[in-house]
């Protein structure tokens, strides 16, 4: 009965809507591409939506911090609205748009629901999440040479930053070094993604010094755990071959930072930012439409962004989105900082940081995710805010 209600928990089914993109792929490589996961998944959270409000004659009151985030996020849809009556994209705006509303529908989610328990999704996040990184190292070396390789190996980044997500959730969760943060800073090192692991561990030191200070490092227990997890990395790495690989390709990609040709990732973006700041200065203020960036930088209607949800914004929504979706940011990190803590504050600068480099803004479902769960936190008037008890 236990199993039973875990799979019908709307927390684990939105976790699972969160990580769709991840299954995605998976369900690629055993040739069922054809089912949109993600839109099976927000059905399904859909149902329970209905089903719960159904059964329930609750009146489901929503707090005033969670009706100025939904006020917030209000006005910069009405900037993206208004980007649709003059963009440059003839086609491809529709599937942008079709993401970016599975974005929305994240946030909304949570606020909606009439008890969405977070402690639950934090563990289903975290669980999953684990279940996901054990699958992606155990296909490693099987698909290795085949066709499916690239769709693994291309699956670095975002592995990478699951796996930095993580580590920060369980560290600033105060659960100590286990077995799943074991498991997650491995692969986070092996997959070579650097921007995952700067942020990690940047935000990390944030973490550790608001909460234990400076000079508890060098405790004995502190010290005698990292040698340990060191040693236990060194054997484990020493002993399975295609982790040697892994780990090789992972230190020259961390080396490429440190000499003139930073890698042929970083270089692209950087003459992403260069080209898009050249448009932007033409048309600062209105932008040049939703999914406009493929048509107007290279003269196709495609998929393209300039991997930082700002410049994105700025370039295709114009100055005044761009403030909104500022301003709804800035709310979060600030309501997260006084009703939660720095540690949850932490958290979002990752996510944000990682959006800075690799996502596109209508992609980013961890962002909108965490920020809605945050105002549903920060509503509570619980003593226990930010656990998994």
């Amino acid at each position: 009965m236990k199993i039973i209600n875990t799979f019908a928990a709307k927390e684990l089914w939105f976790v699972l809507l969160l990580l769709s993109g991840f299954f995605k792929q998976y369900l690629n490589i055993l040739n069922f591409g054809s089912i949109d996961f993600t839109l099976a998944v927000a059905g399904i959270l859909l149902l329970l939506l209905f089903k719960e409000y159904l059964t329930s004659y609750e009146r489901k009151m929503v707090s005033n911090y969670s009706l100025i985030g939904l006020c917030s996020l209000g006005s910069f849809l009405f900037f993206v609205f208004l980007s649709l009556l003059y963009t440059h994209s003839e086609q491809y705006f529709y599937q942008k748009l079709l993401s970016f509303f599975v974005c929305v529908y994240i946030y909304f989610l949570p606020q909606i629901y009439k008890d969405f328990n977070i402690q639950s999704f934090l563990k289903s996040f975290i669980n999953v999440s684990l279940v996901l990184t054990i699958i992606f190292i155990l296909l490693y070396p099987l698909v290795s040479g085949s066709s499916d390789f690239g769709i693994i190996r291309e699956n670095y980044l975002v592995v990478g930053y699951l796996c930095g997500l993580n580590i920060l959730l369980l560290f600033a969760l105060k659960q100590g070094i286990s077995l799943k943060l074991a498991c997650f800073a491995l692969v986070l090192f092996l997959t070579g993604a650097r921007g995952p692991i700067i942020f990690t561990v940047l935000v990390s030191i944030l973490i550790w010094l608001n909460m234990y200070g400076f000079f508890r490092i060098f405790t004995p227990k502190v010290l005698i755990s990292l040698f340990a997890l060191l040693f236990v990395f060194i054997g484990l790495i020493g002993t399975v071959e295609f982790m040697q690989d892994m780990l090789e390709g992972s230190l020259n990609r961390l080396f490429l930072l440190f000499s003139d040709d930073m890698g042929s990732s970083a270089n692209v973006r950087i003459n992403h930012i260069v080209d898009s700041w050249m448009h932007i200065k033409s048309n600062p203020l209105l932008g040049y439409g939703f999914g406009s960036y493929g048509m107007v930088t290279t003269g196709l209607d495609i998929r393209s962004y300039p991997h930082n949800i700002f410049i994105e914004i700025w370039f295709e929504i114009g100055l005044l989105g761009l403030l909104a979706f500022t301003l709804f940011c800035f709310y979060h990190l600030g309501l997260t900082y006084r009703k939660i803590g720095f540690p949850a504050v932490c958290i979002l600068i990752y996510i944000l940081l990682n959006a800075l480099k690799s996502s596109s803004f209508a992609e980013v479902k961890f962002l909108f995710a965490f920020l809605s769960v945050f105002v549903l936190l920060s509503s509570s008037n619980s003593e226990k805010k930010f656990n998994l008890s």
